[in-house]
């Protein structure tokens, strides 16, 4: 998809993206469905991911020794995991509308 643009709407359009924290083309998919954001949404954004993936991989990784070992705790471990991917899907789901 492309956009066209009339004159100065390419810079107001940059401006309020970079205001709000977000890629332009998230701020256009936002804007353009009518979603209210307060500015600098998305600044935390790429932090949030990855500490949402890096904690992933950490009950990932004691999950399999858990398993590995017969552990009580591999049950919980699952669920912790099963949580994060969750509130990862929630991000991602919140941006891709």
């Amino acid at each position: 998809m492309s956009v066209h643009f009339l004159d100065g709407e390419y810079e107001v359009i940059k401006e309020k993206a970079e205001r709000a924290g977000l890629p332009k083309s998230v701020y256009l998919r936002l804007a353009g469905l009518g979603k209210e954001y307060p500015e600098n949404l998305g600044k935390d954004l790429p932090a949030l991911i990855h500490e949402l993936r890096r904690t992933g991989s950490g009950i990932d990784r004691l999950l399999r020794i858990a398993e590995a070992g017969g552990s009580p705790e591999a049950q919980e471990l699952r669920n912790a995991l099963a949580g994060i991917r969750a509130a990862e899907k929630q991000v991602f789901d919140v941006f891709s509308r």
